[in-house]
């Protein structure tokens, strides 16, 4: 199996057999094209530059900078290569589909018109918005360079959506899809965003998981994330994890909760850069109409602006399709109430207090912002003002025009409150905010990450306990997890396909699976065999009963081994050397310690620790590194008996101890 990741085009390539496949999710969590930004950074223009592969290489190429991409068809031409034998393109959330869509039309790329696209329906729905969105915000802002230029640009979107779209295949949670003769695919819930998804992939007893971002949050409203499909994986593929290691979710609503009220006592305004196709903003909300609830006093005093062309048609998809929710959120419809609106919205003295524009662009929302903050009304008192709107990270579009109107030309204070985990530390976005010509705006840098972190992490390896892990740049929190829980990991070398100092076509890295097990049946015999045999007690709870068995290749069936005669066969034809577990990661030193207990011979664990002996009868244990597998030998002089079958018992059932979801002789 061999994979690529390109950072140019924010995606991954796994080549496997006869199948190529395109994942939408970048193996490197530290580049800056982060999980939770969104879309819009790719739509809005820079200063223009002269085109070179240095200039393309850098993270915030956007299409306009390429208003004309045949003219760099001979840097982007090994990239379109690999895209042409791509089968499957796998979209995992709407957010990282939305950007691998602006990464193809902005490098004029396509995909070959047998490409298969699998998504969830939110995912195909949802990334359209996504995409509308990021559109509009293009459109209606200034800065950006000629119409003409994004016209061009923002149709080659449209037609790339289209196609992905019409060729599209929509797959559910639970369910398991053949993909091509021996291959299957099985798509869990990664509770990241609503229908965002982790994928399974088998061929034959071969088993690779692609794990895409993914929350282990149970508070939040998508439907929580799913790990029954994703054990027993021989490959285990991460993409973006979060950008702090030990955050906890539940520390990081409480201190925005706080931010928020401290805001409404103090009637100070407070902006939310903020999308509504984000995977936090549903969260967001819920923390303003939260602070609401628990002070009612406070609801008078308070507006709050929700500026975004597709808020209203969001809230509506999002509130249709409840089975893609938490269960909290479903039970919500039972009592007649939309699933994802908080629940003080229904009532109308708080909705009053929530409006909803396109933009800036409305005529309504200066003079409302305006009045709220001066203090008309039956009150007379200024209100405290909560936007949320564009782009996430503070440079352009709502968010900045917001703080500008509402900070009158530095006569007001106005806080900007930074979500994306990916921002810049305080003073640069302060700096920023400088540039853009703020002086009375205070950046307050409140990073929401809901992806797994270090601890979450391990103990989803500890749950799942994969073969073998590919990994990409993460920090070196993460590397330490993964060698405590002592999985192999390699990390993944992130290509630019435009990086004049590498190969133009990146490297690819191979990554050896184990080999590929044979399905037998068992037969009646064997089954009544096993029940008759001591159960051994697993840590988990489960108990095993461990046999050795003959393999009849003429009915494909697994027989039982009971006679000496069965015996005297079995040793003809068993395979020399004999693997009880295909795991590399297997503890041989904690073997024999264990073994010492099973059997009644000495076993001796070598000072180096590569070998376990039992000089008695002529057996040597040792772990074939090449293979992936630990290997019991013995002497070939010696005959194959009830006492060696019992070695390989005792081997198995220590084994079996250590990884009970990988039992095999």
């Amino acid at each position: 199996m061999d994979f690529k990741a390109n950072a140019d085009l924010g995606a991954t390539l796994i080549r496997w057999d006869s199948h190529t496949f395109l994942i939408d999710t970048l193996l490197d969590p530290a580049k800056p094209h982060s999980a939770t930004q969104q879309p819009h950074s790719y739509l809005h223009a820079h200063t223009p530059r002269p085109a070179s592969a240095s200039n393309l290489h850098h993270s915030t190429t956007t299409i306009n900078d390429l208003a004309n991409p045949a003219d760099h068809a001979d840097l982007l031409n090994p990239l379109q290569s690999d895209l042409n034998h791509v089968t499957t393109l796998l979209l995992s959330n709407f957010m990282s589909a939305a950007r691998l869509i602006l990464s193809l039309a902005r490098n004029n790329l396509y995909l070959p018109p047998f490409t298969r696209v699998l998504a969830t329906r939110p995912t195909l729905d949802l990334m359209r918005h996504c995409l509308e969105e990021s559109i509009h915000s293009r459109l209606s802002d200034t800065s950006v360079a000629s119409a003409n230029t994004g016209a061009a640009n923002v149709q080659a979107v449209y037609q790339l959506l289209d196609s992905v779209s019409e060729r599209a295949t929509v797959v559910t949670f639970g369910e398991t899809l053949l993909l091509s003769p021996g291959f299957e695919l099985a798509c869990a819930s990664s509770a990241f965003t609503i229908g965002s998804a982790n994928f399974a992939i088998t061929h034959g007893s071969q088993k690779l998981v692609i794990l895409s971002e993914t929350s282990a949050c149970t508070s939040r409203f998508p439907e929580p994330m799913d790990i029954d499909p994703l054990g027993f994986a021989d490959i285990l593929f991460v993409s973006a994890l979060s950008t702090s290691p030990a955050r906890n979710w539940d520390d990081s609503l409480r201190d925005l909760d706080k931010l928020i009220l401290h805001h409404a006592h103090l009637r100070r305004p407070l902006i939310f850069p903020l999308s509504v196709t984000s995977p936090v903003f549903f969260d967001v909300l819920h923390a303003l109409c939260r602070t609401l609830d628990v002070h009612p006093a406070l609801l008078e005093s308070t507006l709050v602006v929700i500026l975004s062309p597709v808020m209203d048609t969001v809230t509506e998809y999002v509130n249709v399709s409840s089975e893609h929710l938490h269960p909290f959120q479903r039970a919500r419809t039972h009592e007649g109430r939309l699933p994802m609106l908080p629940s003080a919205l229904s009532d109308p003295k708080y909705a009053a207090r929530f409006r909803t524009y396109s933009g800036l662009g409305d005529p309504e929302v200066e003079a409302v912002i305006l009045d709220a903050q001066r203090g008309a009304g039956r009150d007379m008192e200024p209100k405290a003002v909560f936007v949320i709107a564009g782009h996430e990270g503070f440079m352009r579009g709502d968010a900045v025009e917001a703080a500008r109107m509402i900070g009158r030309g530095g006569e007001v204070p106005v806080t900007v409150c930074i979500t994306d985990p990916r921002a810049a530390d305080k003073w640069m976005m302060q700096q920023q905010a400088q540039q853009q010509q703020l002086p009375s705006v205070d950046v307050v840098i409140h990073r929401l990450d809901p992806r797994l972190n270090a601890i979450e992490l391990g103990h989803f390896l500890l749950a799942i306990r994969p073969h073998f892990m590919v990994l990409g740049p993460v920090p070196e929190t993460y590397g330490g997890v993964v060698e405590s829980i002592g999985i192999p990991c390699r990390q993944l070398q992130v290509a630019h396909a435009s990086d004049a100092d590498a190969d133009s076509e990146g490297e690819w890295m191979h990554v050896a699976l184990p080999p590929s097990l044979h399905l037998a049946h068992m037969s009646k015999e064997l089954a009544a065999y096993i029940a008759t045999q001591p159960a051994t007690t697993l840590p988990d709870g489960r108990s095993v009963r461990n046999t050795t068995a003959l393999w009849d290749l003429d009915t494909n069936q697994l027989v039982p081994i009971t006679t000496a005669a069965d015996q005297a066969a079995a040793a003809a034809n068993a395979p020399d050397p004999r693997f009880v577990c295909m795991h590399p990661s297997v503890d041989l030193r904690a073997l024999g310690e264990q073994l010492r207990v099973k059997i009644k011979y000495p076993v001796v664990v070598m000072s180096d620790a590569e070998a376990v002996e039992v000089p008695d009868i002529g057996c040597r244990i040792v772990w074939d590194a090449e293979e992936g597998g630990v290997e019991v030998q013995f002497d070939e002089e010696a005959e194959f008996g009830e006492v060696q079958v019992s070695v390989m018992d005792a081997v198995g059932e220590v084994v079996a101890g250590m990884f009970p979801h990988r039992l095999g002789t």
